[in-house]
């Protein structure tokens, strides 16, 4: 057994499974831990090798000790080769993952290794329910009524509804009827229309050539994404050859046409599989493969792909075209000796003694290809022209700069304009009575700093309040104020149900020891709710952490409020004549607001440790912001639009002097309150006192 060769390529599944392959070479073997390492140093070949070598020396000159294990060598090629946002990547491709046009069986194995990439690990009801979750409708209605109770028990009554072994639908009717092939040797074959994602091979026997017409041929030419008619016996008579094939495990749109005289390959599917390219020896222009007018072929590819068991290669040349990825024409067809069933709209040729049929996509399939294609090669040319209008609004840019460093270096030599008039100045411009506009620097006061230029008025008011601005907000549940916030689902949506994300060590610790402050305080509590939401770690200003709960999945299916939320030209308006200023910021406005009794459950969120629910108005819910301005309101009614404004959490008292400043700073008394005291009536002796 021999180490494989690792190039150090930028693809970290290509990492990933160069080290488990290596991993097993190890197990055979009883290796030192020094021998390890410097057997997987041996199989280093280009760019890996040479950044192993600068690795090496950049540790030898700062000092540090040299790599000494498997598990170090590990740790150190992980950093490098495997970026941060990969586990992230795979959650997020793992949650929308759906069958597609895949088959079940491919489904299932894109599914399970996508959760082994990313490590999740979850119970059996859960992966039951994620896997019939991204099945196609038409089959997962099915598989629903059936019973099972292993996820294997699942899969094969899954692909048993596929492949028409199942029930729920007529055989006759299904759209996967699967053909019986006769091989060379006598041999049937059984190929279902979705194996593979690509039509059915054809091996037969007897083939009958037809001679070529002799004489002058009319061509009549046809866009090549064109849209099938619906219906008819004649459904191939007017459609070219779609089907579909394998290039580096990949499944890619193809092309049989006739009328080109050169195999094509489109610069979508060069870019996308890496492939290598070479320089064509007769550059030639086109004008007719995609809508972008002419073309200029300047580079070839040679393209080794494969439908069911015919697997070939072609020298193709690389084009912009939005009909297909490859498309073969006269030169694969002459080269193969190809035959062409213009009835049944099939190509037959000879491979190693046997003879192969290649049979169409439907219309509507082809159709449905070129129009996805179309959408990618779109998405493509304006990424590009996006790219290309920024490297011109540089250039541009770069430009002016020069142009405008220029016109400053000429003016240097001239005498500057200074923007302070001296004194003469001033008295010339008087005398001749010349405009002059003035800037004038006026002092503001600040208020939320204790200095000594704040009023001592202002200073004893705050000083009078100061234990209502603690550090820390009290412990335990905020009072009930009649406004709590509340989760309303779309019904019939299904309850998500997500797994928490992979973190780093530091960072599981930092989030529990959240969660442990949290539970302390009274904001959250132990769940054993049916939704769940992970978490991650936001970094605030000061460089510390703040825990949100990813609330996307919870916000797809949430009724949306339309409270109205306050116009910033409104309250600038509001403010005109004012001159002195107060600022209120509220500290962790949204944990001063109850959750609604029995909602809590809809705001669980998982982390490695346990599942957990919140009991105050988290982060990230998408009615929060109108919860909390709906609170704000209600508490300042009375004082919004006088001498108040809010928005959010930032409170602004505004006033025309610094006196009536200071009597709205204080805190009104409630009317209800000192209404008895008021209405007191005026004791006419001694018995009638409050005594």
């Amino acid at each position: 057994m021999t180490i494989p060769a690792f190039q150090g390529k930028n693809d970290p599944e290509l990492y990933l499974e160069w080290e488990r392959k290596v991993e097993y070479v190890f197990e055979c073997h009883n290796y030192s831990e020094e021998k390890r390492v410097k057997l997987a140093i041996v199989e280093f070949h280009d760019y890996a090798s040479i950044w192993w070598d600068q690795m090496v020396t950049s540790r030898r000159r700062n000092g540090e000790r040299p790599i000494g294990t498997w598990d170090e060598m590990k740790a150190v090629m992980r950093k490098r080769f495997v970026p941060s946002h990969y586990y992230r990547d795979l959650h997020r491709k793992l949650q929308s993952l759906t069958q597609g046009s895949m088959s079940v069986e491919d489904y299932y194995k894109e599914m399970e290794i996508a959760m082994i990439r990313a490590n999740v690990e979850e119970d059996r009801e859960t992966t039951m329910a994620r896997f019939i979750g991204g099945l196609k409708k038409e089959i997962a209605d099915v598989v629903e009524l059936q019973h099972y109770i292993e996820m294997e028990d699942l899969l094969h009554k899954a692909i048993l509804v596929e492949r028409c072994q199942g029930v729920g639908h007529i055989a006759s009717q299904c759209p996967n009827k699967r053909a019986m092939i006769l091989l060379d040797n006598g041999d049937i074959e059984s190929v279902s229309s979705s194996d593979d994602d690509m039509p059915p091979l054809e091996d037969c026997s007897d083939v009958e050539v037809a001679e070529p017409v002799v004489g002058d041929v009319l061509v009549t030419r046809r866009a090549l994404n064109m849209q099938p008619k619906a219906g008819g016996n004649e459904e191939q008579r007017e459609h070219i050859f779609h089907t579909r094939c394998h290039i580096n495990d990949k499944v890619c749109s193809l092309i049989i046409d006739s009328g080109s005289c050169t195999n094509v390959a489109s610069t979508l599917l060069v870019e996308k599989l890496s492939l290598p390219t070479l320089k064509h020896p007769n550059p030639y222009r086109l004008q007719w493969l995609n809508d972008c007018g002419d073309i200029r072929v300047t580079k070839q590819v040679m393209i080794s792909f494969s439908i069911g068991k015919y697997k070939d290669e072609v020298l193709c040349d690389v084009a912009p075209m939005h009909a297909g990825h490859l498309l073969l024409g006269r030169p694969w067809q002459f080269d193969r000796r190809v035959i062409h069933d213009g009835y049944k709209n099939r190509y037959t040729l000879v491979m190693n003694n046997h003879t192969i049929v290649l049979t169409p996509l439907q219309p509507t399939e082809a159709y449905a290809d070129q129009i996805r294609i179309t959408r990618e090669c779109n998405l493509r040319e304006e990424q590009l022209s996006i790219q290309e209008k920024e490297r011109k609004d540089k250039k541009n840019e770069s430009q002016q700069t020069k142009e405008k460093n220029k016109s400053e270096s000429k003016e240097e030599k001239k005498k500057r304009v200074s923007a302070f008039a001296s004194k003469r100045e001033v008295e010339s411009a008087l005398l001749a009575k010349e405009q002059l506009l003035v800037l004038i620097q006026k002092d503001v006061y600040f208020t939320n700093e204790h200095n000594s230029s704040l009023p001592s008025m202002v200073a004893f008011l705050l000083q009078e309040f100061g234990d209502i601005f603690p550090e820390e907000i009290p412990h335990g549940l905020p009072p009930t104020r009649g406004i709590e916030h509340q989760i309303d689902l779309i019904p019939g949506s299904s309850i998500p149900n997500r797994p928490a994300y992979r973190t780093s060590p530091e960072e599981a610790k930092e989030i529990q020891r959240q969660v442990d402050e949290l539970l302390q305080k009274g904001f959250v509590r132990e769940s054993l709710s049916p939704c769940s939401a992970p978490v991650i770690l936001v970094p605030k200003k000061d460089g510390t952490w703040r825990m949100c709960t990813d609330c996307r999945a919870i916000n797809k299916i949430t009724v949306k409020y339309r409270y109205p939320i306050p116009r910033l030209d409104d309250m600038l308006d509001e403010l005109h004549g004012s001159c002195v200023f107060s600022k209120i910021d509220l500290k962790s406005g949204y944990y001063q607001i109850r959750m609604k009794e029995g909602d809590e459950w809809k705001t669980a969120f998982k982390t490695k440790y346990g599942l957990y629910e919140w009991m105050v108005m988290p982060f990230g819910l998408s009615n929060a912001p109108s919860t909390f301005m709906r609170l704000m309101n209600h508490v300042l009614r009375s004082f919004i639009g006088k001498f108040v404004v809010v928005y959010f959490d930032d409170i602004l008292i505004y006033s025309k002097t610094l006196d009536e400043h200071v009597n709205h700073l204080r805190i009104s008394v409630d009317e209800e309150k000192v209404r008895a005291i008021r209405e007191w009536p005026t004791p006419k002796n001694a018995n009638e006192g409050p005594y």
